[in-house]
């Protein structure tokens, strides 16, 4: 399952992200992230109903955000995520900058640009993916550390601790910008991450519960592929097991 990143937007282009799932299930509307959490939950409970029957829909749906279009709930989302903060919105005018108006780029409909939670979850199911395949902390230490901070800041909000976005975002980029011999399989990951952290016009708050969600997704992600990866596993070795009892 190769992800394509030859698409992928300019952070900088990206509006907060203004998607929003129906639930039909719960009759509630839920990020991407909630959506993806809530549907796990159900497959590995069979619960029913629910959207997905099996995980390899689930995987589909998660690799190809259009199939969700059904469920899309255009309107802005609800508080509490902010769409932007008028005081650190970067104005290209200093008459703009006392302007009420939301700015041009989150007015856009939700089609005109792809979610940047969906952009950021398919880039750190590439990381996750290359750290599990190289393997050894060694070789691939920038990686591993940049994944280890996205870890505490999820304990962090998980524990409800403080965190300083300005120290959060300094920590990363030490890493983005460090000596690190990059791979191919990791150029434009890393090139994306580098200017949603460096040039990304939300404000604090907006930003880090963004690239919070985007991690989160892509550990729950993997956590469905792995699950049907042993689910194939168990099946193939039954499979090779009542064979070679049929030869006897």
């Amino acid at each position: 399952m190769n992800v394509c990143f030859k698409d992928l937007a300019h952070p900088s282009s990206c509006p907060p992200d203004p998607v929003r799932f129906n639930d039909t299930v719960t009759g509630t509307v839920v990020t991407m992230t909630e959506w993806i959490a809530n549907e796990l939950y159900r497959l590995q409970n069979n619960v029913r109903p629910r959207h997905c029957e099996h995980y390899e829909e689930l995987v589909e749906l998660i690799q190809e955000p259009k199939l969700l279009d059904s469920l899309t709930v255009p309107s802005q989302p609800p508080p509490p995520l902010p769409v932007y903060d008028d005081e650190d919105d970067d104005e290209e005018s200093e008459d703009s900058e006392k302007s009420d108006n939301i700015p041009a780029e989150a007015t856009k409909p939700t089609h005109a640009v792809k979610p940047s939670t969906v952009i950021l979850c398919r880039v750190f199911i590439e990381i996750i993916r290359y750290c599990s395949r190289v393997g050894g902390p060694q070789s691939n230490h920038a990686p591993r550390l940049l994944l280890t901070e996205f870890e505490k800041l999820r304990q962090d909000k998980k524990l409800s601790n403080a965190v300083n976005p300005i120290a959060f975002r300094e920590n990363l980029l030490k890493i983005l910008f460090g000596k690190i011999q990059m791979t191919e399989q990791l150029v434009k990951c890393w090139k994306y991450l580098c200017e949603w952290v460096a040039v990304s016009r939300l404000d604090q708050t907006t930003w880090i519960e963004m690239s919070l969600n985007g991690y989160i997704a892509a550990q729950r992600f993997i956590l469905a592929e792995h699950y049907i990866m042993r689910k194939y596993q168990k099946r193939n070795l039954k499979i090779a097991t009542d064979i070679v009892i049929c030869k006897k």
